[in-house]
């Protein structure tokens, strides 16, 4: 299930946090009395991200954001403003949640993966659903990728 799906904000691409969509609260249960909670979040080369959903003590709005190794995230993936950051999550039979998260760049109207180092995936979004293409998997060192107007 997709939890989060956030165009980055030029504070969110610099600072130390990301603003994080109230609707998706859901996703993270946090113990009475408790404004945060950790998880963890892996990316698609199956690195694990250690994260933190907080929310405000007081005030009419949670105003919730995403923290934790949410800078090193930014860092390590070169994530900039107009970027894009997809959290999923996962229920398994037994009641654990797993998290995955990952980042993309838009190209000529096709948002592509960061994470993935060794093959390129396309991806073009409808109201309907995302349709994503894995061109090619190759070593690292052979891609080279010249994208030209239409």
């Amino acid at each position: 299930m997709e939890v989060m799906n956030k165009i980055l904000s030029e504070s969110d691409a610099k600072n130390k946090r990301l603003e994080f969509p109230a609707r998706s609260l859901s996703a993270f249960p946090m113990p009475d009395g408790q404004n945060s909670v950790e998880f963890v979040a892996f990316d698609m080369n199956e690195r694990q991200w250690s994260l933190k959903v907080s929310t405000r003590n007081e005030g009419k709005y949670a105003k919730p954001w995403l923290k934790g190794e949410w800078d090193d995230y930014v860092h390590q993936k070169g994530l900039k403003k107009g970027d894009k950051v997809i959290l999923t999550v996962q229920e398994e039979e037994n009641g654990e949640r797993i998290y995955r998260i990952r980042a993309e760049r838009k190209h000529f109207g096709f948002w592509y993966s960061i994470d993935d180092q060794h093959s390129l995936w396309l991806c073009n979004e409808s109201s309907q659903n995302t349709i994503c293409v894995c061109l090619e998997e190759v070593p690292p060192s052979l891609v080279r990728l010249v994208l030209l107007p239409l």
